[in-house]
């Protein structure tokens, strides 16, 4: 296999700039590649589709270099093309000046984020002196207000050469400032073009947007969510092991047809990225737009590699006027993969203008309703949190609520990858943000564990409103009522309790200072009630008995037996049947001596053994299978473990 040394630093270098304003000329000028590929682009001279180079900017720099058309007819290729570029190189023609593709593709790269570029004043040997001022004079002024405003603009004629050393150091000053992409986010590359070669099959090419790719791994076709493996790999037309973002790529790809790949597919890491036809963004409307875009309007949508049809739903406003931003939602007709942070381009479907562009902020499953608080004040919190690593993952967490996530699932549903994760996790870790549940457990955020205990409390509230009396609710039924894991749970009541927020009774929690202690009324009262249990025994009263004992009524006496019970004074044994503690444990001890001394025993011989009849010496029996005490198997009983 050919190799070659692998440059410390990528970037990706994307032209702009009118037709015949001499783009793939002044390409070949100082990376000696010829962009033009097609017979047909040969023949007219016009650059149809993208095309790649690559220039070494000395001896660890490299740029990659994506010629785009300049036709208004190619408008879709050049936005294909600029999507995953750092910096752009703006080409003006000193004999025509600034000119309509000019202009619209300052706005698009501009939709696109881009921040960084130079300004080629191109065919100075065409024009004299004179005419070269004012060619020059015109794009600065044409600049101003764009991001290109304090760019270098340099006169350069790639016929003579005129100039040439100073485009060539402007070039590398403007470079040295672009930080790379690197390996940041997990693999995805849109697909550029795809073809065959005779012997190795399919080969898709393309830019990634994030992350690398190595020989030999497996990547996933989307949308039709085909693996596939990587069986040989080429950067700039080099034998390669790895490309990353800030490469053009070609990817030779196992058992896939190439009928099956176009334009607009995108190749990821399996597992991290799913298809839709519902995208979430931010959209802006340029300053310069000649269109007000309205709710429903029909568009075009740009992102990646892809074009598709669609309508625009706007969600905080019925309009977006030139120069205004707001929430948007579109519902497309064919299915798309994007990623939070990726830049789109929006262009009405009649006339086909660009119009605007954005941010995507999530793909939706779900058509979101207009005008709803909810659903902006997600959009918001979710826009603020994507500008980072730390901060998308922050959020996927707090999204989780509190249900906890493995780490491996969480970099899944960030679309991190794992060692950015564990980084974030770090970050997290020491600002006490992260709450790490033993074991295999999984992760959750402070904030999501913090509302899940006034979720907790709230239950408590209400239960203690309706039952004044009672020390707490039955711990089984809290966590049922709350619907949290076990985990969760149990972390939550520990804080509580060690806080001194929640207080414990006999398997109840509640609420401090909640549970209404008595007065010397309801102090009698309990001990009557108490009493009449006690002296019951084996033949416990009823709760209507007992109250009536205590000389209240039915209801009353339920709330008292409720008390008694969170107390621990009471056990229910079975549903409506209770029994004094005393009763129970006497019973135990001598079951569990019985057991000791003859190994087994059957229900009769419990009856005999406590007294009662079985109507109440049954359920008690089967009380101690419930609590561990014993076990049954058939008709006998043994203690457990024992056998």
């Amino acid at each position: 296999m050919v190799t070659f040394k692998e440059p410390t630093k990528r970037i990706l270098l994307g032209t702009a700039g009118h037709i015949d304003h001499g783009k793939t000329r002044l390409v070949k000028l100082f990376s000696g590649c010829d962009t033009d590929r097609l017979p047909e682009e040969k023949k007219r001279g016009m650059s149809i589709d993208l095309g790649f180079g690559s220039c070494m900017l000395g001896g660890d720099l490299r740029i990659g270099i994506v010629d785009v058309p300049g036709h208004e007819k190619f408008i879709r290729n050049m936005v294909a093309g600029v999507s995953a570029i750092d910096l752009i190189l703006l080409v003006v023609a000193a004999d025509d000046g600034v000119m309509p593709q000019t202009r619209e593709h300052i706005q698009i790269v501009e939709l696109l984020g881009l921040t960084k570029g130079l300004v080629a004043l191109t065919k100075i040997d065409m024009v004299d002196g004179e005419i070269r001022e004012l060619a020059l004079e015109d794009v600065k002024e044409f600049l101003q207000g764009t991001f290109l405003k304090d760019a270098p603009v340099i006169p350069v004629s790639s016929e003579t050469g005129e100039g040439y050393e100073a485009f060539w150091y402007a070039l590398q000053e403007v470079v040295s400032t672009i930080e790379p992409r690197g390996t940041r986010g997990v693999f995805r590359m849109p697909v550029e073009r795809v073809f065959t070669v005779k012997g190795l099959g399919t080969v898709a090419t393309g830019m990634p947007l994030t992350g690398a790719v190595n020989l030999d791994e497996k990547v996933e076709l989307l949308p039709v969510g085909k693996e596939t493996r990587v069986r040989g790999l080429q950067v700039f037309k080099k034998q390669a092991r790895q490309a990353m973002a800030g490469d053009c790529v070609a990817l030779n790809l196992s058992e896939l047809n190439h009928r099956e790949v176009h334009r607009g597919m995108v190749l990821g890491q399996p597992g991290y990225f799913k298809p839709t036809r519902l995208v979430d963004g931010r959209l802006m409307l340029l300053p310069g737009a000649q269109h007000v875009l309205k709710d429903g309007a029909p568009i075009r949508f740009h992102v990646g590699t892809s074009e598709v049809m669609g309508t625009v739903a706007l969600l905080d406003r019925k309009k977006i006027g030139p120069g205004e931003s707001g929430f948007a939602q579109f519902r497309l007709r064919d299915e798309v993969v994007v990623d939070a942070r990726d830049r789109f381009v929006v262009r009405l479907q009649s006339p086909v203008v660009t119009v605007g562009g954005g941010v995507v902020i999530r793909e939706q499953d779900r058509k979101l309703k207009r005008f709803k608080a909810h659903v902006l004040e997600d959009l918001e919190s979710r826009e603020q949190a994507i500008s980072s690593d730390e901060g998308t993952l922050a959020f996927t967490l707090r999204k989780r609520g509190a249900n906890p996530v493995r780490k491996a699932e969480l970099a899944r549903l960030a679309k991190l990858p794992e060692a950015t994760v564990e980084k974030g996790l770090s970050a997290l870790r020491e600002k006490g943000a992260l709450v790490e549940m033993p074991g295999e457990g999984g992760l959750m955020h402070e904030e999501a564990l913090g509302e899940a205990f006034q979720a907790l409390r709230a239950e408590l509230e209400a239960f203690h409103k309706k039952n004044p009396f009672r020390i707490g609710m039955a711990a089984t039924d809290l966590r049922s009522a709350s619907g949290l894991d076990r985990n969760v749970f149990d972390l939550l009541c520990r804080r509580g309790l060690e806080s001194g927020d929640l207080v414990e009774g006999e398997g109840v929690i509640g609420l401090k200072g909640r549970g209404a202690e008595p007065d010397a009324s309801a102090s009698a009262q309990l001990e009557a009630m108490e009493r009449a249990f006690l002296e019951g025994g084996m033949s416990p009263p009823s709760l209507a008995d007992a109250a009536k004992g205590a000389g209240v009524d039915v209801s009353r006496g339920r709330a008292l037996a409720g008390r008694l019970k969170d107390q621990g004074l009471l056990v229910e044994v079975a549903e409506g049947m209770l029994f004094h503690r005393e009763t129970v444990r006497k019973a135990r001890e001598a079951l569990v001596a019985h057991l000791k001394e003859h190994g087994e025993i059957g229900a009769v011989t419990f009856r005999d053994l406590v007294g009662g009849s079985r109507k109440y010496v049954y359920p008690l029996l089967d009380s101690f299978d419930v609590a561990g005490v014993t076990i049954r198997r058939g008709n006998l009983r043994y203690l457990k473990g024992e056998r």
